[in-house]
């Protein structure tokens, strides 16, 4: 006679679950906080697909942009467990325990606005708004740079020469 298996020794049963790389999107949108840190496409795109999935499921309550962008910048792996996670321990996320239906529509609209970003990226647009190509901000470097040369004391032709410098590159 067989012995009955415990919990823990039972394989799970359904289909294996796909893991979203986003590990490419999320270093390139280090840094960023606020929707405005995108470029007016990628706000674009944001924008239309949480709107488009609310609209699917025939949700109220429309998810906030501003949290989705947070789990896009936050999630290398996007997993069931990994989503859960992160909405559990974050304050932002009021509800204390979600269920494993809103766990996966969450999963579902990341994926998805992690997918549009990251064409928009692939085609050559650009995606944050201080990238060269987007918009007529510094970048993170550029505007590291100045600040450091004003901290450290610098003159107002070495400055300028950086500034100019910098504006001749767009």
């Amino acid at each position: 006679m067989t012995k009955k298996k415990e919990p823990h020794e039972l394989k799970k049963r359904g289909r294996k679950e796909d893991i979203y790389d986003n590990g490419d999107l999320r270093s390139h949108l280090a840094g960023i906080k606020h929707i405005n840190q995108l470029s007016d496409k990628a706000q674009r795109v944001l924008r239309s697909i949480v709107k488009d999935r609310s609209v699917q499921n025939n949700s109220d309550r429309a998810y906030d942009t501003k949290d989705i962008l947070f789990l896009v910048t936050h999630m290398g792996n996007v997993s069931l467990q990994g989503v859960k996670q992160l909405i559990d321990s974050d304050d932002r996320f009021t509800q204390t325990d979600y269920s494993q239906s809103s766990v996966k529509e969450y999963k579902r609209v990341i994926v998805e606005v992690a997918k549009g970003l990251s064409e928009l990226q692939t085609s050559g647009e650009a995606v944050r708004a201080d990238e060269r190509d987007g918009s007529e901000y510094y970048t993170g470097a550029e505007a590291f740079e100045l600040r450091r040369l004003l901290d450290k004391g610098a003159t107002k032709e070495e400055f300028e020469a950086l500034v100019k410098k910098y504006s001749n590159r767009n």
